[in-house]
């Protein structure tokens, strides 16, 4: 008779699938923090951090925040209301402008030259001002719209699944900050910002399941900020045998993947679209994040 290894039964893909279906809109019923976190219902721990000594140029709130913990994943925490509205503005502007531009590496290094990779946004932001601003077939016609991924600090290599550690490139000082600021909000541990991937994320977008562990040093969390549209975040546990939570990641708020979290498989099954009125005075950057999930993913390495 044959025996079959709990670990190799795959509870994961099927939720996966799940939500990531097209033909029908999956139900959201089940989604943590959908529309807002329940503790009563959702097997979750709120708890509210007042940030002190709020540094404005990181965009950030200086009312209390609320963070909460999953406890059906020990170590994952959702942070909401932490950013201003001018925040969640400038921090997608660094993105879409500074983060694409050399040293920094992009999916689009090979087809553009480093002129046309640092005027990326400049040239994108024009040509939609020369179109009428609610068009998404103008947006779709700008260069930044095929703009997938950038890496800054340590780049990771997407094929080896490798850290090019003999190349260095200095890591936003900002963007460094704001880490530190965010992880002293659940921790004392110190935390060094050593690499980030940025990614852009179209509707029908997805990410399949996986766990961060090419780091060296597998221990220090990895911060995940969101800013545009909402997504559905899966994450489970060690092996895909464990039934991944779905939770609500709305634009403005920061996982933190720490302790057993840390190495859980985890996927982005959906990007949901947004439907309310377009923001007064709507620019470039208001229509990008109506189409776009913009998403930094900040690790240490060593």
């Amino acid at each position: 008779m044959e025996i079959f290894n709990n670990q190799d039964v795959d509870n994961f893909t099927p939720v996966f699938k799940f939500y990531k279906q097209k033909k029908v809109d999956p139900s959201l019923e089940d989604v943590l923090g959908y529309p807002t976190f329940d503790s009563k219902n959702e097997n979750v721990k709120k708890f509210e951090f007042h940030p002190k000594n709020v540094d404005a140029s990181l965009g950030l709130s200086d009312t209390e925040w609320n963070v909460v913990h999953l406890n059906s994943v020990p170590g994952l925490y959702v942070m909401t209301n932490i950013f201003t509205n001018d925040g969640v503005k400038n921090w997608s502007k660094r993105c879409l402008e500074s983060y694409s531009k050399n040293p920094n590496k992009t999916n689009l290094d090979h087809v553009l030259s480093e002129e046309e990779k640092n005027t990326i946004w400049q040239r994108s932001s024009l040509s939609f001002q020369q179109h009428e601003k609610d068009s998404i077939s103008a947006l779709k016609s700008t260069p930044v719209w095929k703009l997938r991924w950038s890496t800054l600090g340590y780049h990771h290599n997407w094929d080896t699944k490798i850290y090019d550690t003999g190349t260095k490139l200095d890591f936003p000082t900002d963007l460094e900050r704001l880490c530190s600021v965010l992880t002293g909000a659940i921790s004392s541990e110190a935390f060094k910002s050593q690499a980030a991937i940025v990614n852009y994320y179209h509707v029908g977008s997805t990410l399949c399941a996986h766990v961060d562990n090419s780091e060296h040093n597998l221990v220090p969390p990895v911060i995940s900020l969101s800013f545009g549209l909402p997504a559905i975040f899966l994450i489970g546990g060690k092996t895909k045998a464990t039934r991944p939570s779905a939770v609500y990641l709305p634009s403005g708020c920061a996982v933190i993947m720490s302790g057993p979290a840390r190495l859980a498989y985890h996927a982005v099954a959906k990007i949901l679209p947004e439907d309310g009125p377009l923001p007064t005075n709507c620019d470039a950057i208001d229509m990008f994040l109506r189409h776009t999930r913009i998403n930094i993913n900040v690790r240490q390495v060593f």
